[in-house]
């Protein structure tokens, strides 16, 4: 598991906020995200184009960064978010990873300078993203394979809101860990009870194996359909597999 300070910039104009979740949840596994912006256009009234995104920056902690169009009626929010990605560049010296999220091509050159400076780059877009941006991207995630499961989201709000809800089901654990193996395996890395007892923490603040009847993670996580644990290595396994009892 990495250990990043990252900045989180979010082509919200063009990017559907239906994968902030999935976002912010993969992130767990680089490390802690301290810059998590979002930039949306807004016309000569002042609506903002997305409108979907105002709630839920508000609901995820997220910045809206907001640019109005130029006379032309064209907007400047690839613009806005250049200059804000140099000046963290150059301001933050807390940020060593940046994470894009786009599929505009746009973005190409601001990915390779980036790149050139030494910092980690993350890019993120739909699966109809350029080879250019990809290639120009420490590592590039599809949002479609972002987790955007409408009961997850509402089980998150509620945590966040306070109430008193049940704990998470063991699909959903089952899912999200398998899916952190699964990235893992895509950039032959192994993925250990350390890191998974971590990211779990992140992204359910209340997450607890004895909840489940299991004194151990360990023991929890290979009860779980499609995962073995063995010597602390937590690794894929057919989900027809019969376990033993």
């Amino acid at each position: 598991m990495e250990n990043y300070r990252i900045a989180l910039l979010v082509d919200a104009e063009n990017i559907s906020n239906k994968y902030a979740d999935g976002i912010l949840s993969s992130l767990t596994k680089y490390g802690r995200v301290i810059v998590k912006n979002a930039y949306v256009s807004v016309d000569e009234k002042g609506a903002v184009t997305p409108y979907s995104w105002i709630n839920t920056c508000k609901n995820k902690g997220m910045h809206l960064v907001t640019q109005t169009r130029n006379a032309s009626g064209k907007n400047c929010v690839d613009s806005k978010l250049i200059i804000d990605a140099m000046d963290i560049l150059h301001q933050n010296k807390d940020v060593d990873c940046f994470c894009l999220v786009s599929s505009d091509s746009d973005f190409t050159t601001l990915a390779s300078r980036l790149r050139e400076t030494g910092k980690y780059l993350i890019g993120m877009g739909e699966k109809k993203t350029i080879v250019t941006l990809r290639k120009a991207c420490d590592e590039f995630i599809e949002l479609e394979r972002v987790e955007t499961d409408a009961s997850l989201n509402k089980y998150r709000h509620a945590v966040a809101e306070g109430e008193d809800v049940p704990p998470v089901s063991k699909e959903f654990i089952s899912s999200a860990v398998r899916k952190m193996v699964a990235d893992n395996m895509a950039n032959d890395k192994p993925t250990n009870l350390a890191e998974i007892g971590t990211r779990l923490k992140k992204m359910y603040p209340d997450f607890d194996s004895r909840n489940y009847g299991f004194s151990q993670l360990g023991k929890f996580l290979a009860s779980l359909d499609g995962l073995s644990v063995e010597n602390s290595e937590v690794e894929l396994v057919a989900k027809e597999k019969k376990r033993k009892k």
